[in-house]
């Protein structure tokens, strides 16, 4: 592959920024403010040091493994190819489904903006497809270094639609201190903290399309987290001035804290829908686009078909056939039965986020830990400092995020009973279905 046809390092920021900055940042700061105040400020930033944590962990493994694919590289490089090829598979799923519900917001941020009136299951669900069918073949001619320069200039897009809308709410920001706290409403805001901050690994699915990857990707990781912890400390701040603790009504969805904000901010809600849209709608492109890559990576190893790899006119029309059908399905049942399964868009989240970090999160600092405590003489270009803390602390970070995930079990049991089915299915299907795959390559031979 030619210099130019390589991801240069503000793409691949883009990349690692626009899957975390979408358009739970609109909303996600009311959520932090209604805890605990102006001391979300604190939250975010516990949060922030523990995903760090999972930050460092993946840039040693990446500059260990620079193959694309990710978990599937890092993980198959020294646990088998059979453990990679259930991570991998299982990441991809995970982040098929996630590609959905961005679709699925994009197009509820749309009618909202649109006519509020509009939002029934029907626009809803013709809507998300719509918008799946555009992304997907958006993406199906994405090559990777033009996806890195789409990302990070849309990226750059909401960041300055972040700061525009802030600055507004910063006109109408006047702090209410809360009379008392307690630890649950810390740890309530911490959690919901955490969650903004998942996305940025998707980059490492593009490794192996960065030059002189050993350096860049790990440098890349450690300017993504910065720029994501300044933000959210920026909004965080913002949001305090705006909402005192408390006021967010139990069970205010996705539309009525844009609203809130909207109201609170003084701007009109549509201009606000209309920038929640085009955050959610740059975050299901960069998935998708994702999505084509990741299954690209499995079947050039043969662990899906090969003929996911051919092209025409430029444009991967099996891998995007699949990718259509895939989130159809997930579309149709997750927004098509939402009126008369009111959690189903919850499960669905819940699932993939389970997906992602059973695949990708919790093996990084899993496969850190172990190759630094079996072989330590081996070559790390990139090396993390404190490893005996920084690991076990990402490992932690995933176990804890996988229980908070399923935590509330008599809302979200189907999520956790999908989430044990797909598992086992592509588990069984790696480890018991005979297959004709070529081997992944080690670096520790």
């Amino acid at each position: 592959m030619s210099l130019k046809s390589k991801i240069p390092l503000i793409g691949i920021i883009g990349i690692g920024l626009t899957t975390v900055i979408g358009s739970g940042i609109w909303k996600d700061s009311l959520i932090w403010s209604n805890e605990v105040g102006i001391f979300s400020m604190i939250t975010i930033s516990v949060g922030w040091v523990l995903f760090i944590c999972a930050g460092l962990a993946y840039a040693e493994c990446v500059s260990m493994f620079p193959k694309s694919g990710g978990p599937y590289s890092y993980v198959g490089g020294v646990f088998g190819q059979k453990a990679g090829s259930v991570v991998g598979i299982l990441y991809l799923v995970g982040y098929l489904i996630l590609g959905t519900l961005l679709a699925f917001l994009t197009a509820l941020f749309t009618l909202a903006a649109i006519n509020p009136a509009l939002l029934n299951t029907l626009n809803l669900t013709l809507l998300t497809l719509g918008y799946l069918a555009l992304f997907v073949i958006l993406a199906g001619f994405s090559k990777p270094h033009i996806f890195g320069y789409i990302s990070f200039g849309w990226v750059s897009i909401k960041i300055i639609l972040v700061i525009i809308v802030s600055i507004f709410a910063l006109t109408s920001w006047n702090y209410t201190a809360p009379v008392a706290f307690n630890i649950s409403d810390y740890q309530t805001a911490i959690n919901a903290g955490l969650w903004s901050l998942m996305g940025f690994e998707v980059m490492l699915i593009f490794s192996g399309d960065v030059d002189d990857v050993e350096k860049k990707m790990p440098k890349g990781i450690l300017i993504v987290l910065p720029i994501i912890l300044v933000l959210s400390l920026f909004v965080s701040f913002t949001s305090a001035g705006l909402i005192a603790v408390g006021d967010i009504p139990d069970g205010t969805g996705s539309v009525g804290l844009i609203f809130l904000l909207a109201s609170k901010a003084g701007i009109h809600s549509s201009v606000v829908f209309g920038f929640a849209a085009l955050s959610a709608a740059g975050t299901c492109y960069a998935i998708l686009v994702t999505c084509f890559k990741q299954a690209k990576v499995l079947s050039e190893d043969n662990v899906l078909p090969q003929s996911l790899q051919k092209e025409k006119f430029g444009f991967t029309y099996i891998n995007a056939l699949i990718v259509l059908v895939s989130t159809f399905i997930i579309a149709g049942i997750m927004v098509g039965t939402n009126g008369v399964w009111e959690s189903s868009v919850d499960v669905f989240a819940a699932v993939a986020l389970g997906l992602v970090l059973i695949s990708a999160l919790f093996p990084a600092g899993l496969t850190a830990l172990y190759l630094r405590r079996k072989m330590p003489a081996l070559t790390r270009p990139f090396k993390t400092p404190i490893y005996f803390v920084v690991f076990p602390l990402a490992i932690i970070l995933s176990l804890y995020l996988i229980v908070l995930n399923f935590w509330d079990i008599a809302k979200l049991w189907p999520g956790l009973v999908i989430f044990g089915v797909v598992s086992l299915a592509v588990t069984l299907l790696v480890v018991f279905v005979p297959k004709n795959t070529a081997q992944v390559k080690t670096q520790i031979e």
